[in-house]
């Protein structure tokens, strides 16, 4: 019966167009997608949703059931607040969010490249092949046990995998187990 100039700014009409008309025809003609007065008439509670107005904006509406001495609902209160500002924020945010992990994604390749490209040069295929295993394995969060005969490079690997990973901003610690005896070995890896 009611409406007031925002709510008419809301629906990008005249008040007078809206007045008298029964929300079913409203909710029809497409000047909402839903009308939270005709879910508070259906269930008979009070009812809070979002609605898509005809002008396109976004509203979050609440719809208060006003009971007689009887418990029928004699009118329902409905008290709209414009989110559609919200909502474009939000979208920006997603997309900031997107952008800036693009960057992170960018930033971990660049840094994995200068990685590579920095410490060794390989010329042997068989070498090759070990640097691209440990570019692969840089890429999977798992602990890596590294082994072969002294000098032939095992650290420079290590610290290779680790500058690559996704660990690469925690400690790398390189241990010589063979300068360790053998009975104290599982107590120096994993504690006493």
């Amino acid at each position: 019966k009611r409406i007031n100039k925002v709510g008419e700014s809301y629906y990008g009409v005249p008040v007078k167009t809206l007045l008298g008309k029964n929300v079913k025809d409203l909710e029809k003609s497409g000047f909402f997608n839903q009308s939270v007065a005709r879910i508070v008439l259906q269930d008979q509670k009070r009812v809070t949703m979002t609605q898509t107005t005809k002008s396109g904006k976004h509203l979050i509406v609440t719809g208060n059931p006003i009971f007689n001495d009887n418990g029928e609902i004699t009118r329902v209160v409905v008290n709209s607040r414009d989110i559609s500002e919200l909502l474009n924020l939000r979208k920006q945010l997603e997309n900031t969010e997107q952008l800036a992990e693009s960057y992170r994604q960018q930033l971990l390749k660049l840094s994995q490249e200068k990685a590579r490209s920095s410490e060794l040069i390989a010329e042997s295929p068989q070498m090759k092949r070990v640097l691209e295993m440990v570019d692969k394995v840089a890429q999977v969060d798992s602990t890596v046990l590294i082994t072969g005969e002294s000098g032939v490079g095992k650290g420079v690997l290590a610290s290779r995998l680790h500058k690559l990973s996704k660990r690469s901003d925690g400690p790398f610690i390189t241990i010589n187990c063979g300068a360790i005896p053998e009975n104290l070995l599982e107590s120096e890896l994993f504690g006493y």
